[in-house]
């Protein structure tokens, strides 16, 4: 879980010397989870349910 960073390079610089021009934020990340759902059903904890839940989120990060 967590985010997800794509670099965008601006120049032929190593990454070690590239200095960060600007950090952009993309989409949410979300994944189907399984949770004993119990509570819509009269309590039945018995179920599951699968619920989709934002787990990360892409950032885009550009660098010169």
């Amino acid at each position: 879980m967590g985010n997800r960073v794509i670099v965008n390079r601006l120049s032929s610089a190593p990454l070690s010397e590239a200095e960060i021009i600007a950090v952009r934020p993309g989409a949410e990340i979300r994944e189907w989870v399984t949770s004993n759902g119990g509570s819509r059903r009269g309590g039945d904890h018995s179920r599951e349910d699968r619920v989709l839940r934002t787990v990360g989120r892409i950032l885009y990060v550009d660098v010169r």
